[in-house]
Parts: structure tokens; sequence; C-alpha cells
């Protein structure tokens, strides 16, 4: 199972995009999906738009690695996580990653 990335049983890379300030507390759509569902790793993406959605405030993507507590090597995803990500990954269904 995958844990806070700050905390033991992860390891995680991030990139991210600003496109757009935000300059005022308001409601934003926040889009997210899964680009690849690894034997040991996930990488996801996500968007924040503006409410009407046609504006892009940020956009990135993050890799985690799930690891082995003990050996801190990478330890492979099992069923009770793939399972729940199946939905979310980008081309799973049509248009499923405008709509995630």
């Amino acid at each position: 199972m995958f844990h806070d990335p700050r905390g033991p049983g992860t390891r995680a890379s991030s990139g991210g995009v600003r496109d757009a300030h935000r300059d005022r507390v308001g409601t934003v759509q926040v889009q997210r999906w899964l680009d690849h569902l690894g034997t040991t790793s996930v990488v996801y993406g996500f968007r924040v738009l503006s409410d009407d959605g046609t504006v892009v405030h940020a956009e990135g993507r993050r890799v985690q690695v799930r690891l082995d507590p003990a050996t801190l090597r990478p330890a492979a995803i099992g069923p009770e996580l793939r399972e729940p990500c199946r939905p979310l990954l980008a081309g799973a269904e049509p248009g499923a990653r405008a709509a995630a």
C-alpha cells in the first residue's frame, strides 16, 4: 500500500507547471488520472481548472514507487491497490482523462 510520500513506504518525484495565477478564493475543478500503472510504480497526472473549465491554473504529474519497508527496494503493487486504480487509467474508457 502507498503511504504519505513524506513518510516510509514510497519515493516520489513530481513536476508541475503553473499556467494561470489565482488571486482569489473560489471554486476550482481538479482532474486526476493515471498515465501508467507499473509493477512497482504509478505515474499520475493532475490539472487544476477554473470553475467553468476555461482556464488551466496548474497541471503536472507525479511518479510514485512502492518500497518494501524492510529493504527500501522497489516492491510489487498488489491487487488490493491495482484494482481500485484501474478506473483512473488514462484511456481505460473513452474520455477518461478529460472526465477524471
